[in-house]
């Protein structure tokens, strides 16, 4: 949910994210999401979430990249967007590869580590 809060809010609409605007201290996430590089593990291991808060905080983010959808046309999909990130990727490749799959993956590493813990996976 950070992550596409971050890449449709910051780089796509220009703004700030969700968590750190309207849903600042609201998003369940007792820790902020460590940048790119830092120790992941450490972060794991102290940041508590709240489950019910951090649903409310993904729907907040889900309605607000359905928003920034509706205004994009069939030929922005096609072209290069004027963001800052690094390579010549389309907005169709950027949204498919950082938000769909990215999504993707995830679920299916949790449904994994869930079922190696004896728990349903994905339902």
């Amino acid at each position: 949910m950070s992550s596409e809060d971050d890449l449709v809010q910051t780089t796509f609409v220009g703004r700030r994210m969700l968590s750190t605007e309207e849903w600042a201290g609201k998003t369940g996430i007792s820790l902020h999401v460590p940048a790119r590089g830092s120790d992941w593990y450490a972060w794991g291991r102290r940041v508590h979430v709240d489950l019910p808060a951090t649903r409310r905080y993904a729907e907040a983010v889900y309605q607000a990249t359905d928003q920034f959808l509706a205004t994009v046309t069939p030929d922005q999909l096609g072209r290069v967007p004027n963001v800052p990130l690094p390579g010549n990727q389309t907005l169709d490749w950027l949204l498919y590869n950082l938000i769909i799959q990215h999504a993707a993956l995830h679920t299916g590493e949790i449904s994994v580590l869930k079922g190696l813990q004896g728990i349903p996976g994905y339902s």
